[in-house]
């Protein structure tokens, strides 16, 4: 009986996780944009064209998983974009050689994990902030993916087999990465709200002090969430690359403001302790809609980017004005 009530319990917290009001404010923001571009534009509602944003947004949104993650322990990743890069050239790399391509996917993820694994080793060696530590390694991990492509694109291997055809395709009526976009979110949504690691991930952005003295082991936190984001941004990348059949030594760039902002536009926290995987999900959602609405639109392609610029500091001082308020 009694263990039947804390598994209630525990699904009572996750329902309110997933309807928690800053996400009811960003799917409101979502629909009212939606709206908007539904009236002003011929295709924007089109199956086709939301099909497509969807794809769009799942590169993102996968490794906006990671960043809140990462966030909720107070720490930033500015290496997102060129793990993003580096990890699905690795795997096009090991194809190129004639290496089974499930084993080449493989080699994919373990580079990306072990960027990750730099990335949070570096900052508990050193003592040296996370958001530090990313600006310095991104360089690096951007360098290394242009030395071992020869600064080419890779795409002289097969593409025939099952695992372009499923993973850089469809399953049924929607994008491959979308699907497995959509799988993840529901699953580290969990795992951060209801599961021991996840709260301590929390605990570690709300009270640093606090989570050492009730014997939470921050440096393993804090590498952890690392590896995780590394890992996020290597499945990110190598669907890219499955779908596009070619890894690119250019790909990614730009790409850590548009993870870092769709987390906060999803409710997480810059000053760590708290986060949404659901709302980082509806995030990169939004920064997809307004990339694809601007172009219908006739909008410049230039302006995108000042577009999501203003959308970042708007996300970052409502961030901040929630923050003041729970003070």
């Amino acid at each position: 009986m009694e263990k039947q009530k804390m598994i209630s319990n525990k699904i009572q917290v996750f329902i309110k996780n997933l309807i928690d009001i800053e996400e009811i404010g960003v799917i409101s923001a979502l629909i009212v944009m939606g709206i908007f571009l539904g009236i002003f534009t011929e295709n924007f509602l089109s199956a086709k064209n939301l099909l497509e944003i969807s794809r769009q947004a799942s590169y993102v949104g996968i490794m906006a998983i990671g960043m809140v993650f990462v966030m909720s322990t107070g720490g930033i990743d500015l290496s997102v974009g060129a793990i993003y890069m580096l990890s699905p050239i690795v795997s096009a790399l090991a194809l190129e050689a004639g290496i089974n391509e499930y084993l080449a996917i493989f080699l994919g993820l373990a580079t990306g994990a072990v960027c990750g694994f730099v990335n949070g080793g570096l900052s508990v060696l050193l003592k040296i902030p996370m958001i530090v530590i990313t600006l310095g390694t991104t360089t690096i991990f951007r360098g290394l993916g242009l030395v071992v492509s020869s600064a080419r694109p890779i795409f002289d291997f097969s593409k025939e087999s099952l695992l372009f055809k499923i993973g850089g395709e469809f399953i049924g009526p929607f994008p491959t990465s979308a699907v497995i976009m959509f799988v993840l979110v529901i699953i580290f949504q969990i795992v951060y709200t209801l599961t021991p690691w996840g709260n301590r991930v929390r605990a570690v952005g709300a009270n640093l002090e606090a989570a050492k003295f009730s014997g939470v082991r921050v440096n393993r936190i804090n590498i952890s969430v690392m590896v995780l984001q590394g890992v996020m941004c290597a499945v990110a990348g190598i669907l890219a690359m499955l779908f596009l059949r070619v890894a690119e030594p250019t790909q990614g760039g730009g790409y850590e403001m548009y993870t870092i902002s769709s987390a906060i536009i999803g409710g997480t926290s810059l000053s760590g302790g708290a986060g949404s995987v659901v709302g980082a999900f509806i995030g990169s959602v939004i920064i997809s809609v307004i990339r694809n609405g601007l172009v219908l639109l006739g909008v410049h392609y230039y302006w995108t980017g000042v577009a999501t610029g203003i959308v970042i500091i708007s996300a970052v001082f409502l961030d901040y004005l929630v923050s003041s308020s729970r003070e």
